[in-house]
C-alpha cells in the first residue's frame, strides 16, 4: 500500500473511503514489523486495540458518523506522553513501570478528533533531570547509519522524524 503523503491527505482519504482505517493501521503495523527490529523505535505495541479502534472507526464512517478531522488516522506518540495503553516511561528505567497513567491531554485531544493511537515509540534519551542524572537509558532507538547518538545528533535524527514515515 502506498498511503497518502500528508496527514491532511490521509484524513481525507479515510473520510471519503478511499482508504480504510484498518488498512492504515495494518500498513503501519507491517512497517513496524519490517523496520523496528533494526531501528528499535517501539517499546511496546498494542496491535489488537489499534485494529479494534480502526474497525470501529470504519464502521462509524460507514454509518456517516465521523468523530472529527482525524477520524481513523493512526498517530503514534512518544513514550514521554501518557496513554491509557502504556506507562509513561520517558525513555528511562528510573520511572519503573511509568509514573503517569491514563491519556495525557494531548492524547485525549487526538482521540477526540478521531485519531487512533496505536503504540508509544521510544524517546531518544531520558527526558527528565532525575533520569538523566541517575539512571541508565531504557533503550534508545538505534540509528544504523548514524552511529550512537550525541546531544546534537539526537535533536536532528530522533524518532520524532523517523516514526511518522513508518506510518505513511
Amino acid at each position: 500500500m502506498t498511503g497518502p503523503a500528508t496527514l491532511v491527505a490521509t484524513a481525507e482519504a479515510v473520510r471519503t473511503g478511499t482508504v480504510s482505517a484498518v488498512e492504515l493501521v495494518r500498513h503501519a503495523q507491517a512497517a513496524a514489523d519490517r523496520w523496528d527490529p533494526a531501528l528499535g523505535i517501539f517499546d511496546a505495541r498494542f496491535d489488537e486495540s489499534a485494529l479494534a479502534a480502526a474497525e470501529a472507526a470504519d464502521m462509524a464512517r460507514a454509518r456517516g458518523s465521523l468523530r472529527g478531522p482525524l477520524h481513523g488516522v493512526p498517530i503514534a506518540v512518544k513514550d514521554n506522553i501518557a496513554t491509557v495503553e502504556a506507562p509513561c516511561r520517558a525513555g528511562s528505567v528510573i520511572t519503573g513501570g511509568g509514573w503517569l497513567s491514563g491519556d495525557a491531554p494531548a492524547v485525549a485531544r487526538l482521540r477526540a478528533a478521531g485519531a487512533i493511537v496505536p503504540s508509544p515509540y521510544r524517546s531518544d534519551s531520558p527526558t527528565d533531570c532525575r533520569s538523566a542524572c541517575t539512571s541508565q537509558d531504557a533503550g534508545s532507538p538505534r540509528r544504523p547509519c548514524c552511529g550512537p547518538p550525541t546531544p546534537s545528533s539526537a535533536r536532528l535524527t530522533g524518532t520524532a522524524g523517523a516514526q511518522p514515515r513508518l506510518l505513511v
